[in-house]
């Protein structure tokens, strides 16, 4: 009898530190879960960090080149406005020269206009002789050829008073004409400089902002991109760790479950367990469906059960019609549904490994969960 209750007790006990055992095993895995999911998401922040700053680097050698060009437009447009302010000078100097000459024709113009206005006095205040009368008042032959010498000689000074003075009315009038063009072309050649220097100007002045607002986008985008790298590289710690963690664990379970089941899960000739091959595809399928590294042990003891490590098993008894195939026994229909897009192969061990993994993920969350791997009991299936 007390050795009985000391039996019951012992198995009782042994089965509630077991129970504790898993516990603290799902525990590890939760976090893993929780850690791997912070890690992925820091991750491709980080990426998106790098993309911005790549895409901020673009940016500010664009804007750069633009500012080189702007800088190369502001050298011509001061080579021009030079240029510009030397035809300026010449058309003032220009305008100087006319000034003078239209100062000197005005002065003939004004001695000419004079001369005129004396002799039209003359005429107001002596009255105008008709030409005949001139030379017939002549008192002597001597007389009348010295008249008619004068008059020719008055008429052709008249002549030449009022060609001169219609002369210089032409000039005088083309000179101011000239001046005022030179004027209004030095004008807008002094405005079309200035507007060009200032659109210039302000163009530099815009360049060299957008340099300035890219270049603190990119200082913040490097310093966020450094703390998402150590937030990854202290999440890539704990995950080593939970990881190390929890394969420790895993493995004195697995040790354990060796030896319970051991009359029913002792593999043949070449343990299934040391396996390579099988090792391989499972660690390619662990690594493509993010699940932690302690599955692999259980894993190893499904394909241990189910096909014996052969990826062309196939059962021979139907199940609705179909037949359980590959490495990991996987039904068609469930196959299908669970697959990877590009791991659509169901002979194929990765490809069946990898539909089989999400399947446990989905209906036990865990390969320990299945029933018959943690229980004392025979193997049942999953």
């Amino acid at each position: 009898m007390y050795r009985s209750i000391m039996i019951l007790f012992c198995g009782i006990f042994a089965f509630s530190m077991f129970a504790v055992r898993s516990t603290e095993v799902q525990a590890k895995e939760t976090t893993l879960m929780h850690l791997q999911k912070d890690y992925r998401k820091a991750k491709v922040r980080s990426t998106q960090l790098q993309e911005q700053m790549v895409s901020l680097t673009k940016a500010q050698q664009q804007v750069a080149s633009r500012l080189a060009q702007t800088e190369q437009s502001l050298i011509r447009a001061e080579l021009q406005q030079r240029s510009q302010e030397h035809i300026i000078a010449l058309l003032h100097a220009q305008i100087q020269q006319d000034r003078r000459m239209t100062d000197k024709f005005a002065r003939k113009a004004e001695v000419a206009d004079t001369q005129l206005r004396g002799q039209l006095e003359f005429w107001y205040e002596q009255g105008s002789l008709p030409y005949i009368e001139v030379l017939l008042a002549a008192h002597s032959f001597s007389d009348f050829l010295y008249r008619v010498s004068a008059m020719d000689a008055l008429l052709v000074q008249q002549k030449e008073v009022f060609t001169e003075d219609a002369r210089i009315l032409k000039k005088f009038e083309v000179l101011t004409a000239h001046e005022k063009l030179d004027e209004q072309r030095a004008q807008a050649v002094y405005a079309s400089v200035k507007a060009g220097r200032e659109k210039i100007a302000a163009s530099f002045t815009v360049e060299k902002n957008l340099i300035a607002h890219v270049e603190t986008l990119k200082s913040v985008a490097q310093i966020n991109r450094g703390q998402q790298i150590e937030m990854m590289q202290r999440l890539a710690s704990q995950i080593a760790a939970v990881e190390m963690e929890q394969a420790r664990m895993a493995a004195e379970e697995a040790a354990k479950k060796a030896k319970n089941y051991s009359a029913v899960t002792a593999p043949p000739a070449g343990a299934l367990l040391n396996s390579a091959a099988v090792q391989n595809d499972l660690t390619i399928a662990i690594s493509d469906t993010d699940v932690p590294r302690s599955w692999l042990p259980w894993l190893l003891l499904l394909v241990q059960y189910e096909s014996g490590g052969n990826p062309s098993a196939q059962c021979p008894v139907a199940v609705d019609g179909e037949h359980a195939s590959g490495l990991m026994q996987m039904l068609p229909e469930t196959f299908a549904r669970y697959a990877l897009a590009g791991h659509d192969n169901i002979w194929n061990p990765v490809d069946n490994a990898i539909a089989a993994i999400r399947y446990i993920q989905a209906a036990y969350g865990s390969p320990w969960n299945i029933p018959g791997i943690q229980q004392e009991s025979t193997y049942r299936g999953y």
